[in-house]
């Protein structure tokens, strides 16, 4: 009686070390699988990282265009607005910079007139 007791342990021991490699055989196998999978996953977080930058420049692109588009001369022009420019196109910044009987162009969104100044009106400067 007292070697079957011993036998029984011995033979539940094994059976433990056999359950335990089995685990390990199992979890080797798991881990080589992930590993081997490695560089696929990170490729794919690089392909969604990437698309995510691309996407973050085509917006700051669209609101630097958006910006630029707001500066361009031609838009106020379309809101029924005019500029003034010289005979030889330069654009006329003050009044003051006129004299009678001077040949202008006077520009709008959809063409354009030649005009005579008459006579030239400063303002009264701002306070």
């Amino acid at each position: 009686m007292r070697l079957d007791r011993p036998a029984k342990t011995l033979q539940l021991q094994a059976q433990r070390l056999n359950d335990l490699a089995r685990r390990l055989g199992l979890a080797l196998r798991h881990s080589r699988d992930w590993h081997a999978q490695a560089p696929q996953r990170l490729a794919q977080r690089l392909m969604r990282a990437a698309a995510a930058q691309l996407q973050q420049q085509r917006l700051a692109l669209a609101g630097a265009q958006e910006r630029l588009r707001a500066h361009d001369p031609h838009r106020v022009l379309q809101r029924g607005y005019a500029w003034v420019e010289s005979a030889d196109g330069r654009p006329v910044i003050s009044a003051l910079a006129l004299r009678p009987g001077q040949a202008v162009r006077a520009v709008w969104a959809d063409g354009r007139a030649r005009a005579e100044v008459l006579d030239v009106e400063p303002l009264p400067p701002t306070p």
